[in-house]
C-alpha cells in the first residue's frame, strides 16, 4: 500500500479528507449538535462510542469491531464495497465477509432498522443519516468558519458535546487503516476543541466565573501552556473578588427587604459604582421587621 511522506496511508487520507468534506459548514440558526434525527435516534462519537433512541442509551453489541464499523460507517457516510470493509476490520484468514455480515445484523438490531437505515446488498454498504443525529456532523462544520462570528449559544453547545477523545473507547489496535483514520479525526477533533475553547474564553471574558470553567478544561488539553495557567490565575483572581463583592451586597439587600429579582439590579448598580452598597430608598420598599 502506498503512504504519504508522513506515513499516512494513502487511501486513508483521501477517505478522511472526503469525510471532513461532506459536511457543510454550521449556519447561523443550524439545528444544535446532539439534536436526535426524525426517529429519536442519535449517534455519540466523542467520549466513549453511545447509541441513544429518546436521549435513552441502547445496549451495543459486545464486538468492538462490530461497534467501530457503526461508527465508521456513522462518521463517514458513503457507500462502502464490502471488501473496503473486509480489510479495514477482518483479517485473513478468518472468514471476512462471514464476520461483516453478522456485525450488519447486529447493527441492524440496535438501530431497529427495517432496511431503511442500513442499505446493503451483495456488493456495497451504506448507512443513510437522514433520519439519525450525529453530533459531531455539526460541529465538524466549524471548522471553517471564523468562530468569533458564531452565536456564543452555538458555540457553547458544540464545547458541551466534548465528553472525550474520538471513540475514546474502540481502540482496534490490530486493525492498522481504521486506527489510522481513527487517530486521524481523533487529531482534528482535539484542535477544533482547542480552537472552541479559546474563543469562549475570550468571549466571556467579561464573566470570569464563566470563563475560568473553559480555562481549566482547554487545561487538561493543554497542561504544559504556561501562559494558560497564567491567564487561570487571573480569572480565579477575578472570579473570587466577584464572589467576594456579591456576598455582602446580596446580604444587604435581603436585610433591606428586596425581592430577588431587585437585588441583581442592585448588585450590578454597586458594582458600576465601585462596590459600594447604595441606599436603597424606593417607594413601597420597607426593611423587615
Amino acid at each position: 500500500m502506498q503512504h504519504t511522506p508522513s506515513g499516512f496511508p494513502i487511501r486513508l487520507a483521501t477517505e478522511s479528507r472526503h469525510a471532513t468534506e461532506r459536511f457543510t459548514p454550521v449556519a447561523h440558526g443550524a439545528q444544535n449538535p446532539g439534536q436526535q434525527g426524525a426517529c429519536g435516534l442519535e449517534i455519540r462519537v466523542l467520549g466513549a462510542f453511545a447509541v441513544l433512541r429518546d436521549g435513552a442509551p441502547l445496549p451495543l453489541p459486545p464486538s468492538r469491531k462490530t461497534r467501530a464499523l457503526l461508527a465508521y460507517l456513522a462518521i463517514d457516510g458513503r457507500k462502502h464495497q464490502r471488501e473496503r470493509l473486509c480489510e479495514l476490520f477482518w483479517e485473513l484468514p478468518d472468514d471476512p465477509r462471514g464476520a461483516l455480515r453478522w456485525s450488519l445484523s447486529r447493527i441492524r438490531q440496535v438501530l431497529g432498522d427495517d432496511g431503511s437505515m442500513l442499505k446493503a446488498d451483495r456488493n456495497t454498504v451504506q448507512l443513510c443519516l437522514d433520519n439519525i443525529g450525529i453530533g459531531y456532523a455539526g460541529i465538524r462544520g466549524l471548522t471553517q468558519l471564523d468562530l468569533n462570528a458564531c452565536p456564543l449559544a452555538l458555540l457553547e453547545s458544540c464545547a458541551a458535546q466534548f465528553a472525550g477523545p474520538f471513540l475514546a473507547d474502540l481502540s482496534l489496535p490490530r486493525c492498522p487503516e481504521f486506527e489510522a483514520w481513527r487517530a486521524a479525526i481523533s487529531d482534528e477533533a482535539d484542535v477544533l476543541h482547542i480552537r472552541l475553547l479559546r474563543a469562549l474564553i475570550e468571549r466571556t471574558g467579561a464573566e470570569p466565573e464563566r470563563a475560568l470553567g473553559y480555562a481549566h478544561q482547554l487545561r487538561r488539553l493543554s497542561p504544559d501552556n504556561q501562559n494558560l495557567a497564567r491567564e487561570i490565575e487571573v480569572l480565579s483572581r477575578a472570579a473570587r473578588q466577584n464572589a467576594m463583592t456579591a456576598q455582602p451586597v446580596a446580604r444587604a439587600l435581603r436585610v433591606a427587604g428586596a425581592r430577588p429579582v431587585e437585588w441583581e439590579l442592585m448588585r450590578d448598580r454597586a458594582a458600576d459604582t465601585g462596590n459600594r452598597v447604595l441606599p436603597l430608598h424606593r417607594p413601597g420598599l420597607r426593611p423587615r421587621t
